[in-house]
């Protein structure tokens, strides 16, 4: 069995509402009827936005490293790394893989491990293969670096709550406010306006599809169609991370008091 490694996958991977949808659903799919060893796809990719459908994305895992490299320090970078080239060998994966094999024979060891900084429930797959890493810090009595991750990323929530963080900072006013309901009523088709032309074989993934996908369900009220969508307000600023407009915070009332008391009894 041999994964499969692609270097700059193209941005149409992500923008054809097709292409990459379809094969890493279809691909999953198979694999959970296939009893033979199934192939990671791994691949990075330049594309400036990673927007794929919510089924994709729940079979996808990504990491975004959008860091860009200080060219200051490109010339001492180059060294460090020749250096390392010229000594470096395979004696630390041989030892990781048996230590590893160690864990896979342990019948006490849970393989249950969770994300903890995910809200989906996330398997965290690297739990044991950090584990390792942690012993070989104790062993050359090297203090565990800030960098060392503590459990399992995925950048796909940050990512689609960075893009309506944004989109709300920029135009706010486009958030209509049904008080009565608790929830904004937002017009998704506006966003498709510079699209249109550009897309006349409907084969791009529309701006008003990438922002749909990336709104998390527990933001989205029941009654929506595919051109006006309802979001609920308190669920949606606590999930991008911005504050509630005073206008739209509670007032108390003295019938808050009641009920408070009523609740304490």
């Amino acid at each position: 069995m041999k994964n499969i490694l692609i270097d700059e996958i193209d941005e149409e991977f992500f923008s054809n509402k097709d292409r990459g949808n379809n094969l890493i659903v279809n691909v999953s799919n198979l694999s959970t009827s296939n009893f033979d060893f199934t192939p990671c796809f791994i691949g990075t990719t330049n594309a400036l936005e990673y927007s794929l459908p919510q089924r994709a994305q729940r079979r996808s895992y990504y990491v975004k490293n959008d860091k860009v490299f200080d060219t200051e320090l490109k010339k001492k970078s180059v060294k460090a790394y020749t250096e390392v080239f010229e000594i470096i060998n395979d004696t630390l994966f041989q030892d990781f893989v048996i230590r590893f094999a160690e864990k896979l024979a342990d019948d006490n060891l849970s393989w249950k491990n969770y994300s903890l900084h995910s809200s989906t429930g996330l398997i965290d797959f690297l739990y044991w293969s950090r584990e390792i890493f942690k012993e070989y810090f104790e062993i050359a009595q090297i203090e565990m670096p800030a960098w060392f991750p503590e459990t399992r990323y995925d950048d796909t929530v940050e990512n689609n709550q960075s893009l309506w963080r944004k989109l709300y900072e920029y135009n706010h006013q486009d958030f209509k406010v049904q008080k009565e309901k608790g929830v904004y009523l937002f017009k998704l088709k506006s966003l498709d306006s510079e699209e249109g032309q550009s897309n006349r074989f409907g084969t791009k993934i529309l701006p008003s599809t990438k922002y749909l996908n990336a709104l998390s369900q527990k933001c989205k009220n029941d009654n929506n169609s595919s051109d006006i969508i309802e979001i609920k307000i308190k669920e949606f600023h606590d999930w991008i991370g911005v504050p509630l407009p005073k206008e739209l915070e509670h007032k108390k009332t003295i019938l808050d008091f009641f009920k408070k008391k009523k609740s304490e009894k």
